[in-house]
Parts: structure tokens; sequence; C-alpha cells
């Protein structure tokens, strides 16, 4: 539900390294792969969108309330000798996975669209699209 609230939000992310693209990597992305127009925007936007997912999944993971489970489990295992460790990184692995599963499924449905855009000129909805992939 974090990755679903902070896709909105994602758009400027993404807007700003569509207008950076430069020729060549128009060029790429026209002659490239089923999914090379999501494979450069991965690469120009994951650090930026992990920032921006990261808090909101932690917002979302405190309101569904696993942080405080988290920490209540992490809180027992304090008591046991040895076992400290296993929990004192589980707060920010959990947000970490997270936030990478979020822009993974993302990634992963941006690439099947643009899959589905390249094999189906139907799909070509719009008159960029039909100019660009014929």
């Amino acid at each position: 539900r974090g990755a679903e609230a902070a896709v909105p939000v994602a758009r400027d992310i993404f807007v700003n390294a569509i207008s950076s693209m430069s020729i060549n990597d128009a060029i790429g992305i026209v002659r490239g792969g089923d999914n090379a127009a999501t494979d450069f925007l991965k690469g120009r936007t994951l650090p930026s969108l992990t920032n921006l997912f990261t808090p909101i999944m932690t917002t979302a993971l405190e309101q569904a309330g696993a942080i405080k489970t988290l920490d209540s489990l992490s809180a027992k295992l304090k008591a046991i000798p040895l076992a400290p460790k296993l929990g004192a990184d589980a707060k920010s692995d959990l947000i970490r996975h997270g936030v990478e599963f979020g822009l993974d499924g993302m990634f992963t449905y941006i690439g099947k669209e643009e899959a589905a855009i390249r094999a189906n000129p139907a799909k070509r909805t719009s008159e960029i699209l039909r100019r660009v992939f014929g």
C-alpha cells in the first residue's frame, strides 16, 4: 500500500528523467529491446524513487502495525543470548524490502506495458507512440 501511495508522487521524477533524455538515449530506446525504455527510466530514477518511497513505506508499515510488531519482536530478542543482533536491523531491512519490492513491481508493470506497445500496434494510442513505433 505504501508503494501505491508513492506512485503518483513519483510523476515529477519520471518527467525529469524523460526531459533529460539525449538524442542518443532516444535512439537507443527506439532501437532497443522490449524493455529499453523501462531500463532507461529505472537507471535514471531508481535512487530518487527509493528516497521518495522510503518515508512513504515507513508510514504505511507503521499504520499497518508492522513496525510495532517488529519492535515488539526485537525487544523480546534482546533477552536471548546472541539474538539481539538478529533484530538490530530488522526495521530498516523491512522498510528497504518493502521499497525494493514496490519499485520492482512498478518497473515490472511498466516493462510489460512497454513490451505490449512495441508488439501490438493497437496499444499505440497516442500520436507520438504511432510516430515512434510506426
